[in-house]
């Protein structure tokens, strides 16, 4: 008989029974089990509710990243408006021995021929390979100078 007791619970949560209770049953182990489900019912709400609060707090923040990234694209178009019309070539360059262009604006390709594009991070087109090679040093120094002025 003990078998068939085993059987009909085994048969029981395979179908998705929580709990089997065979009788003869006792109220302590009965009230326990119960505590034991309302605890796991409260610990799932709560797993529930956090789920929800973090899925929103993704879409808030995920919101606020692509606006960052889309103020930042607004900003970059401006800038790169107000660099292009400006009548002279503005640049930025890298400190290093062939001071590579990082940034060079449209303006240059009226002095060169060459699209800005075709200065960004070339050696071979790079800042002081549009200044004349007397004049390398001199500018050089003004730039210095004038990073020494702006960063203490």
């Amino acid at each position: 008989m003990a078998t068939k007791f085993v059987e009909d619970e085994a048969a029981g949560l395979e179908l998705g029974t929580v709990v089997y209770i065979t009788k003869p049953f006792h109220p302590a182990v009965i009230k326990a089990r119960i505590g034991t489900h309302m605890t796991l019912k409260e610990a799932q709400k709560d797993i529930e509710q956090q789920s929800e609060y973090l899925e929103a707090e993704v879409l808030r923040r995920t919101g606020q990243v692509t606006q960052a990234y889309e103020d930042q694209r607004k900003q970059e178009k401006r800038f790169h408006s107000l660099v292009s019309n400006i009548p002279r070539v503005v640049y930025r360059y890298a400190l290093d021995e062939h001071r590579t262009m990082e940034f060079i604006g449209d303006g240059i390709k009226a002095i060169s021929g060459y699209p800005a594009e075709k200065f960004i991070n070339n050696r071979a087109r790079s800042f002081a390979s549009i200044i004349h090679q007397d004049d390398v040093d001199r500018v050089d120094q003004v730039v210095r100078e004038a990073i020494a002025c702006h960063h203490p």
